[in-house]
């Protein structure tokens, strides 16, 4: 059984975070939304973003500056290709705890983003 792309997302964290990126850019019509935490390992953002984009929500801690530079980097490349991102910095570091706790956000936004996108034309 197939789901639609609307109903589905990709998620990540740290080296994982930019797969998930990788992932969620090249199959668009798989994955709707993209859940990307910490995203490390240098992965950068394409020159030209493919079409159409998948929603994401990135997140990183305020104590893991190089994860939170990357998250940022990302989250700007996306909006500069008009895509819908929302982008979170919290107190935190790299790890598990950090990722625990920021999850349940991330569930709550993409709710947030796809009922959004539903009333919006």
């Amino acid at each position: 059984m197939a789901l639609p792309a609307e109903r589905s997302a990709v998620f990540g964290v740290s080296a994982g975070g930019e797969l998930a990126l990788a992932i969620g850019l090249r199959h668009p019509d798989v994955y709707g939304a993209i859940f990307c935490a910490s995203p490390g390992g240098g992965y950068k953002p394409p020159d030209a973003m493919p079409r159409p984009l998948p929603r994401a929500y990135l997140v990183a801690g305020t104590q893991e500056p190089f994860f939170l530079e990357n998250a940022r980097r990302w989250a700007d490349a996306l909006r500069d290709a008009d895509a819908d991102v929302v982008m979170t910095e919290r107190a935190g570091s790299h790890g598990g705890a950090f990722w625990r706790e920021e999850f349940p956000h991330g569930v709550g936004i993409r709710t947030v983003m796809v009922v959004r996108r539903k009333v919006e034309p």
